[in-house]
């Protein structure tokens, strides 16, 4: 499963749906995580997740495979410190 959409090119997205990577996007009401199951991996995208979204995931006991870009990350920890 893949949080959300990347920012790739459609031939990405494509490959990774014949991958049989699910990807879950946000419908404007949110995102829909009723499919995730325990055995699952979930890759979060270069631009991160957020908080409620990682302890959610980490709540169910998922593989987490985190692809936050480090500069996407370092704003997000000046913001919230």
């Amino acid at each position: 499963m893949l949080t959300s959409t990347c920012t790739c090119t459609l031939l990405c997205v494509q490959r990774l749906k014949e991958m049989d990577i699910n990807i879950i996007d946000d419908t404007g009401k949110g995102k829909d995580f009723s499919s995730i199951k325990q055995e699952d991996v979930v890759i979060l995208p270069a631009f991160g997740a957020s908080v409620q979204e990682m302890q959610m995931l980490n709540d169910r006991g998922v593989q987490i495979v985190d692809t936050t870009c480090p500069w996407v990350a370092k704003v997000i920890l000046l913001i919230i410190s």
